[in-house]
């Protein structure tokens, strides 16, 4: 059978791979192929954009943030590690970032903080002092 063959069955047998499995006279065992044979012919008639296997739709790459990136990642989640959605959005937008990056990134320090791989001493001051973020900071990438 040649693929003008196959386009010019009725599209109801192109789109069920059983139907078509039945038409081609495939078993079971060829369900892959039937299935790429539909695929296939529904891009070829325009009613599917190709894709090739390798296309990933919704991969994420991850974010490398800079050292200064870092320090007021660390800084704010020392003043609070369980920031509002706003102060979130306002963060994100300040340092440039996507928000999805610093959820993310909350979401990992605090739970690092709650399996104890990371600690924050207790701070006599109120103010929170950049030197003492970045000794945090060194201490987290040195564990």
């Amino acid at each position: 059978m040649q693929w003008n063959d196959i386009i010019e069955l009725p599209l109801y047998v192109i789109t069920n791979v059983d139907n078509l499995m039945e038409h081609l006279g495939l078993t079971t065992e060829d369900r892959n192929i039937a299935q790429k044979v539909s695929d296939m012919a529904l891009v070829l008639l325009g009613y599917e954009q190709y894709k090739p296997s390798t296309f990933k739709e919704n991969v994420q790459q991850k974010v490398l943030f800079s050292n200064n990136e870092l320090i007021e990642l660390f800084f704010n989640f020392v003043r609070n590690p369980m920031l509002k959605s706003s102060e979130m959005v306002q963060l994100a937008d300040k340092m440039n970032l996507p928000i999805r990056s610093v959820k993310g990134w909350f979401y990992n320090k605090r739970s690092d903080l709650k399996e104890g791989k990371l600690t924050i001493p207790p701070l006599v001051q109120e103010e929170i002092g950049v030197e003492i973020v970045i000794k945090l900071l060194e201490a987290f990438q040195t564990k």
